[in-house]
């Protein structure tokens, strides 16, 4: 035996112990260690203290016995070869003996079968081990599959089910009854329908594995996306005998990877827009200021100031198409201010359902909580409206068309926030608009938040308005989802987070031009008309005016005349120097100066980020002649 032993010896006679191991010896059995006890106690505490190979044993000692300690062995739940080693004893004595617990019995001075005995008890006991072992991981790997929230089946060589889990049973609604002993093919939904199990059969019988994402449906045909895998079970000789299924639900994983992939989508667009927001609204300013000035040169003749007016109204249409391109890029100013949602929805519905043919049924069931949420009230209700046209035109074709509004309080549940892992709040407003429509097709439902995309005929829908309503949700730190069965209708749901505090920004609508005082103002834009045009603007608003290209050279036209300026209007964004850098620069030459801050598009929102400049207000661009006149008044008023 190459394994030395430790030995465990209860016996009287110290000879008799001695003689013992040198009958090990001389057969080869090397011990590693070994203790002599002859009484109970002893013995117990050797039992406590070590781990032991094999124990021999004296049939009768003065105070103890070999049946009183095969007792005190058992008792201890340890499994260790016990061999009897003694004189001449009565047969039956003996037979008591390996019926008691003993594994051989042998007789003092008879040694020849000594060491084979102690050799097939040690063989013997590393087998039980081994056996041990094995069921311990045979009961944790049943534990392992038997809890696993994967749905596992196997199934054998005949393809007939043998076993299933609890996951099986729960993700797909069949019980065992349904599906043990059944051929997997025959049962219904039970892999799904575009699984063809006369090419997995060769594959998996060759010993592959064979893994497949794919649509199944449950007992009561509630279709899932799961990934599938089929591993080959082979048997003590290392044939093929049975075949494990493990079948993953990946439904969850999918919407969030869809929502993850719908998200870049949207930011690479947005980027897009936002790019071109900014020089468009440059453009747009640089019109609307012609016009007024054309409109100021003819005033003596009417109809021509008419027909400047029908073109100042197509900008500002123009810039208001900008603005909703940039809610649904998620990158435009908003005026986010606090309300009541339920007040609002209410409001907004009377003048909603005024667009809504009156064979069509309408009902609006708002809750009674005020449900206070921070938001542009102007951006909502324009998804409002979107929701409310697209559900008129969804059941233009119904014989008892119905759209359906409604507002509740929401709790987000553990569900909920898996699916939504951006969500930071708790407590929402769950604004739902319906409608018994023909619903949209499966296909067309990762698409109808995409910029341009349609399905109405040609010139009865832009493909704007949803991807819009997007934006302008997710802007609001909101989520909007989808819920659509094709031929049965469509519910939009919509989540606003409660309960925060709102933003102030400038009211610059207001229509009166207010002149100035020969105040100087420092004029600052990178667009070289825009600055012109704005320029002939203050002008005519009785300002007078210094231009400067940049940051870098405002600040060098202030340095010279910051006696002489009362004002400074700098463009955000600018080459060489930017408008926020250059105003805190002016700053430090005079901390007195009135500042105003115009911006296209600020892409970075860089004046959220800077304490310095928020108190600074911001024009947005195209801004009007009339809006321009009411800030610069208000800043050098104040």
């Amino acid at each position: 035996m190459s394994k030395a032993i430790r030995l465990l010896i209860i016996e009287d006679s110290e000879d008799d112990a001695a003689l013992l191991l040198l009958e090990l010896k001389r057969g080869g059995i090397e011990i590693e260690k070994h203790q002599r006890v002859e009484t109970s106690a002893s013995m117990q505490d050797a039992l406590d203290i070590e781990v032991w190979d094999l124990i021999t044993a004296d049939h009768d000692l003065p105070s103890f016995s070999a049946p009183e300690a095969i007792k005190l062995l058992k008792h201890s739940g340890q499994d260790i070869p016990f061999i009897i080693v003694s004189g001449s004893i009565d047969e039956q004595i003996a037979v008591d003996c390996l019926k008691a617990g003993a594994h051989d019995f042998i007789v003092k001075g008879r040694w020849t079968r000594l060491v084979p005995a102690i050799a097939r008890e040690l063989s013997d006991a590393e087998i039980r081990h081994q056996h041990r072992q094995q069921e311990v991981m045979l009961r944790k790997l049943s534990h392992v599959v038997g809890q696993s929230p994967n749905a596992v089946s196997i199934i054998n060589s005949n393809h007939c089910i043998e076993y299933v889990n609890a996951a099986y049973i729960d993700n797909t609604g069949f019980s065992t009854d349904d599906v043990i002993g059944k051929n997997i093919e025959h049962i219904p939904n039970s892999s799904g329908a575009d699984i063809c199990w006369p090419e997995i059969w060769p594959v998996i019988s060759a010993g592959y594995n064979w893994q497949v994402k794919h649509s199944n449906n449950n007992k009561g045909g509630v279709s899932y996306t799961e990934m599938m895998s089929i591993s080959p079970i082979r048997d003590e000789n290392s044939d093929i005998s049975h075949f494990a299924i493990i079948q993953q639900d990946v439904s969850e994983q999918e919407s969030l990877e869809a929502k993850f992939h719908q998200s870049q989508k949207m930011e690479s667009i947005g980027t897009l827009v936002g790019g071109l927001a900014h020089d468009f609204n440059n453009m747009l300013s640089g019109m609307l200021g012609n016009i007024y000035l054309a409109k100021s040169s003819a005033r003596s003749i009417p109809k021509v100031v008419e027909k400047l007016k029908h073109a100042e109204q197509l900008g500002f249409h123009a810039g208001e198409m900008v603005a909703q391109l940039l809610a649904f890029a998620r990158k435009g100013k908003m005026t986010m201010k606090q309300f009541s949602l339920s007040s609002f929805v209410k409001e907004a519905y009377k003048l909603a359902k005024v667009s809504i043919s009156e064979d069509i049924k309408l009902s609006c069931d708002i809750c009674r909580e005020p449900l206070k949420v921070k938001g542009d009230s102007t951006l909502l209700q324009q998804v409002l409206m979107n929701l409310m046209n697209n559900a008129r035109d969804a059941v233009a074709e119904c014989s008892d068309p119905e759209i359906r509004i409604a507002l509740n309080y929401f709790t987000a549940d553990e569900q909920f926030k898996r699916l939504h892992p951006d969500l930071k709040a708790v407590e929402f407003a769950h604004l739902s608009v319906s409608d018994n429509g023909g619903g949209i097709e499966q296909a067309n439902q990762n698409k109808v938040f995409e910029p341009f995309f349609t399905t109405k005929e040609m010139g009865k829908g832009t493909g704007l308005g949803l991807a819009m309503t997007y934006g302008a949700i997710r802007s609001h730190d909101g989520m909007i989802e989808l819920q659509s069965e094709f031929g049965k209708g469509t519910t939009f749901h919509i989540y606003l987070p409660l309960c925060e505090l709102g933003a102030k920004e400038l009211d610059s609508h207001q229509e009166a031009v207010l002149k100035g005082s020969e105040e100087t103002i420092l004029l600052v834009d990178d667009e070289e008309e825009l600055l012109s045009v704005a320029a002939a603007v203050l002008h005519s608003l009785n300002y007078r005016v210094i231009k400067a290209a940049d940051g870098v050279k405002a600040i060098e036209v202030f340095q010279q005349h910051c006696d002489d300026i009362d004002l400074v209007i700098l463009d955000v964004v600018m080459p060489n120097m930017g408008g926020m850098e250059a105003a805190q620069k002016i700053q430090q030459i005079n901390p007195q100066i009135k500042i105003i801050f115009t911006s296209g598009y600020d892409r970075d929102n860089v004046l959220k980020q800077s304490s310095d400049s928020a108190s600074i207000p911001i024009l947005p661009k195209p801004f009007s002649p009339q809006s321009l006149s009411q800030i610069v008044h208000q800043q050098l008023s104040s």
